[in-house]
């Protein structure tokens, strides 16, 4: 798996526990294109090149899972080793 991102609009959309260690950046306005018109996805008093979605900040948290996994095996095969010894 590797490396794995979590990209949101909402600080409450990353996990809790990975909320310290987000990210933040600014998404610019998104504008209707020609795409968006060609196949009829914008909508009545809306035209190419207004705003499509309004700027705004965004989260973002990057995070090894394969290493994550590895580390908690790792927890796990110790305190069962701590348990039977």
């Amino acid at each position: 798996m590797g490396l794995k991102t979590i990209d949101a609009k909402d600080l409450n959309l990353i996990p809790e526990a990975r909320r310290a260690a987000a990210t933040t950046y600014t998404q610019p306005d998104l504008l209707y294109t020609e795409y968006d018109s060609e196949i009829g996805d914008i909508p009545a008093g809306k035209s190419v090149g207004d705003v499509k979605e309004a700027s705004h900040t965004r989260y973002q948290v990057s995070f090894d899972e394969e290493e994550e996994n590895a580390a908690k095996n790792a927890e796990l095969e110790a305190r069962i080793a701590a348990l039977e010894g």
